[in-house]
């Protein structure tokens, strides 16, 4: 047997023990195995001069055993490796690999007894928002999952068998839970199945990458488009298992069968409203103020007409826009609603155009004659043209050579009446004017301004107001605390209230009892307070109540409103007989 049949058989499994004698350098080679020494057996090769080379030949009438022989059909063919030798030449990883899945099926869940529940953590490595197709409701993600668990099969001892932590081996060589992401109609992996590998702890630990592009479904609500935010729901579970078989978790504290992943997502809304909300509003504006577009010597302007129509076209289109871009769902985006608004501001616009057109078409062609009580209460010159019952001669028109000319008569009702009439009216029921009481006592300068404010504020409002102030400072007669109010009620206070309200100022030699500015900071001294300002208000507010003089002014009145202080009850008996109308 030459040394290429040899090595043929040893990868074959052949036996070599056989009594085999090669000539080997002129030297005889004698099996040492069971089959004996062989004498019928010829020799049917050499061993090649490279061979030789390498070990020098034993000496002679050595036997040579089949152990040996081995040794140097192995060192033979590290020395010059072939194709077929390569392949049969494995790691010590790959052997350790074999070993440990040796026997293993991947079809089966890793555990030992089959009550045991496989609990696998999912972990979000990363996110990418690719795509989000707001019309069919749906957002493309590119996700990295991680996944944990445990195999109760896939574990060694570092001191014995292997002595790295972690390995790595193909996702088709062991058991891989089948997690799907529910939510999504459609995936797409990045890696082949053949190029995705997972790690093998040495306790059993395997952790799985799963990176794969998601078309997932997202219930949008547009009701405030652009300025939106959208919840997406991303559920990820086992799809064969049940919860007695497999449990999903996020984290050692959660637990259950699937597990909710909530993906948050606010609109930027420059890009809409540079492209369709400035736009419209810019369309919209012009289109309002082309209303207003003066007439021509002919008395009309139809251009206002097809500025609106054309405004309404380009409105109409930028809707369209914004409804195809929005899911069809039974509510309207904020910006299709200011759309929509702007689009009815520019229909009423045109509408008014139109009825102004009609009217000044009228007039000009019908007898119209303002009422005379109008002509003479505004003193319109040329009034006396239209108390003439003349009736205007229709509009002609003239072409000539160098154009056309407007032919009509000067007693034709000019068109600026009626929107002078028309201005007047609304100006005169927009102006409604009340007379207000206001009820301050002079005490107190900050209380004092306070009211004379209010007081101001309404007289320049164009509302007619009087202030009735009983003095009980009268060392302060001259200060009312109003600037604009020409009607101020100067009533003479009470002499129990003026005393008790003197007591308030000064020092304590001269207040007599106390002086509320130098008053110790206690529950006693703020009851004595409070109850020394009640009798003022109680003294005065009996004889107020009590001059009939002064109420019978008051009525005579006729006060459509009254504002007071809550510093004391002598306001609302005041409105009760004084106003009326109670606010």
């Amino acid at each position: 047997m030459d040394l290429e049949a040899l090595i043929e058989a040893l990868q074959m499994g052949e036996n070599i023990n056989s009594g085999v004698d090669l000539k080997w350098g002129g030297y005889k080679v004698i099996d040492g195995g069971k089959g004996g020494a062989g004498p019928n057996r010829k020799p049917r090769g050499e061993l090649p001069p490279a061979l030789q080379k390498k070990d020098p030949p034993p000496k002679p009438s050595t036997e040579l055993t089949d152990d040996y022989i081995l040794d140097e059909i192995r060192k033979f063919k590290k020395e010059h490796p072939t194709k077929e030798s390569l392949e049969s030449v494995t790691s010590k990883e790959a052997e350790f690999i074999n070993l440990l899945l040796k026997g293993y099926d991947n079809s089966i869940r890793p555990v030992i007894d089959e009550t045991t529940v496989t609990n696998v953590t999912i972990i979000p490595n990363s996110l990418s928002v690719l795509l989000m197709d707001q019309a069919e409701e749906t957002v493309n993600l590119a996700i990295e999952f991680v996944l944990q668990w445990h195999d109760e099969f896939l574990n060694w001892d570092r001191n014995v068998s292997w002595s790295q932590n972690w390995i790595k081996v193909r996702e088709s060589m062991v058991w891989v839970p089948d997690t799907t992401v529910s939510t999504s109609i459609e995936m797409a992996n990045v890696l082949d199945d053949k190029d995705r590998y997972l790690d093998i702890k040495y306790d059993g630990t395997v952790r799985q990458s799963i990176y794969a592009i998601y078309t997932n479904l997202c219930n949008m609500k547009v009701d405030r488009f652009p300025y939106d935010s959208q919840i997406c729901r991303i559920a990820i579970g086992p799809w064969s298992y049940t919860a007695k078989e497999v449990w999903v978790s996020a984290g050692p504290n959660i637990s259950k069968d699937t597990h909710d992943f909530e993906l948050r997502i606010k609109r930027r809304p420059t890009f809409y409203v540079w492209v369709l909300l400035i736009p419209t509003y810019i369309i919209s504006t012009v289109s309002i103020f082309g209303l207003f577009i003066p007439t021509n010597n002919l008395g009309e302007r139809e251009e206002r007409v097809n500025l609106g129509l054309t405004t309404l076209l380009s409105s109409a289109v930028i809707l369209q826009i914004v409804a195809n871009a929005m899911p069809k769902t039974s509510a309207l985006p904020l910006l299709g609603n200011f759309i929509l608004a702007e689009i009815f501001v520019v229909a009423l616009g045109v509408l008014c155009s139109i009825v102004v057109l009609s009217l000044h078409n009228r007039a000009h062609t019908r007898e119209w004659k303002p009422p005379n009580w109008i002509l003479t209460v505004l003193n319109l010159s040329g009034s006396k043209k239209f108390l003439k019952k003349n009736k205007t001669k229709i509009l002609a028109k003239q072409s000539i050579d160098e154009g056309i000319i407007d032919a009509h008569t000067d007693e034709g009702p000019n068109m600026k009446i009626f929107f002078v009439l028309f201005s007047l009216y609304y100006v005169f029921n927009s102006i409604e004017s009340y007379k207000i009481l206001v009820y301050t006592p002079l005490f107190g300068h900050s209380h004092v301004k306070f009211m004379g404010s209010i007081a101001d504020s309404l007289a320049e409002a164009g509302h007619d107001v009087t202030v009735l102030m009983p003095l009980l400072e009268v060392h302060h007669g001259n200060k009312t605390g109003v600037t604009l109010v020409k009607k101020v009620i100067l009533y003479p206070g009470d002499e129990r209230s003026v005393e008790l309200t003197n007591k308030f100022g000064g020092t304590q030699e001269e207040s007599g009892k106390f002086n509320m500015w130098e008053l110790e900071s206690s529950f006693s001294s703020m009851i004595g307070m409070l109850d020394m300002m009640s009798d003022i208000v109680k003294f005065q507010c009996q004889k107020m109540m009590n001059d009939k003089e002064l109420l019978d002014k008051l009525r005579a009145e006729k006060f459509d409103l009254g504002i007071a202080e809550p510093i004391g009850i002598c306001q609302f008996g005041i409105k009760l007989e004084c106003l009326v109308n109670l606010r």
